[in-house]
């Protein structure tokens, strides 16, 4: 396995954490243990050193505090769900148990009111409490938008058991980019920063085609920087090659190597465009764009700060690699030989539809 020493990821904003960051790292997980969230002792001692709150207070170090909390125990629910039963979890294999429980966990998240079946079902009951804690500080608007990008997650994660059940892996971009749009909760995670900030993005705008773009945009970016990332945990714990880097192994049948350089690339190329686009639409006035665009730039930068302080990827003595931030002037990932063009892959190519330099009258 091959992984750069160079492993550069380039971001222009600096970093930044919410000053309560501690304070709520240690409260989520309190709320994980009262919800008993996790497999075992082992893994619930493994998800304290995590440092989630520290990630939710990376995303949004200007959030206030009860908001900011919601978010921190949403992401400790998504990490401890996706350890205990999606990835390498023990239904990790069986798309249709796994489509069963998950289906409990989204009725409780969008009906509430209704009776839970199994008063063990630990992570159905602490996702309703999640969604009875946001009525506090988000708008129904919000909930539903949070909502349906939750469900995009859960299916994706069934689809993937699918691939796990039938012996299958994505073998080439067009398959596993929407995989890698939802891997991990993206999605539903850039819903937050809004809700904690105390400020609403219409829903008409959140889905006109230029937002939906920098949306993906986001969520593509820094799912390829965590897969770079957590490259080593992945193939050390799972092997199962839900990671750009194997899948481009496989389409190119390169090596890891070419396949880490190809990645780097495309990350640039997305990189560029996302600049170009929230240059062009911050400057057209729309009330509270400028900060949702300034929000999935948190976003990004927030997630490739946290890798450097989570233990989530040192697993088996395999240490994952330092991520180096660095100026983009010195960011040295050289254009891939593969071509492994975003504007040829059918699930990101209508992004450059949007691009200011393409098409300079392109409105919200």
């Amino acid at each position: 396995m091959f992984i750069s020493e160079n492993s550069t990821c380039y971001h222009p904003l600096e970093p930044a954490i919410h000053p309560m960051a501690a304070e709520i790292d240690e409260r989520a997980v309190s709320w994980m243990h009262s919800f008993g969230l996790g497999a075992n002792n082992e893994a619930r001692e493994r998800m304290v050193h995590y440092r989630v709150g520290q990630l939710a207070s990376r995303i949004v170090p200007d959030g206030h505090h009860e908001g900011l909390q919601i978010f921190a125990d949403f992401l400790t629910w998504i990490f401890a769900l996706d350890d205990e039963y999606c990835d390498e979890g023990m239904l990790g294999s069986k798309p249709g148990e796994l489509a069963d429980a998950v289906s409990r966990m989204l009725c409780a998240f969008e009906s509430p009111e209704s009776l839970i079946e199994d008063p063990a079902d630990r992570y159905s009951h602490s996702l309703r409490d999640l969604r009875l804690r946001l009525e506090t500080c988000a708008t129904s608007s919000q909930i539903g938008y949070l909502s349906g990008t939750l469900g995009g997650y859960l299916l994706s994660e069934v689809r993937k058991a699918g691939y796990v059940s039938a012996g299958r892996q994505p073998r080439s971009l067009d398959s596993y980019v929407p995989m890698l749009m939802q891997n991990g909760g993206t999605l539903a995670m850039i819903a937050f920063p809004p809700i904690v900030q105390g400020y609403e993005v219409p829903l008409s705008l959140l889905q006109s085609h230029p937002a939906r773009a920098v949306t993906e945009m986001c969520a593509t970016i820094a799912n390829c920087d965590s897969d770079i990332l957590s490259y080593s945990k992945g193939w050390t714990r799972s092997g199962h090659g839900f990671n750009t880097i194997d899948v481009i192994c496989r389409e190119y049948h390169c090596s890891e190597q070419a396949a880490f350089i190809a990645v780097k690339g495309m990350r640039d190329q997305i990189m560029e465009l996302f600049l170009r686009m929230f240059q062009h639409l911050s400057s057209h006035g729309v009330p509270n764009l400028d900060r949702y665009m300034a929000g999935l730039h948190r976003y990004m930068r927030g997630v490739i700060d946290w890798h450097s302080e989570t233990d989530r990827y040192v697993h088996s003595g395999r240490v994952k690699e330092d991520c180096e931030i660095s100026e983009k002037s010195e960011w040295g990932a050289p254009v891939s030989v593969l071509q492994c063009d975003p504007l040829l892959t059918q699930a990101t190519a209508w992004w450059w539809r949007y691009d200011p330099h393409r098409r300079p009258e392109a409105d919200i």
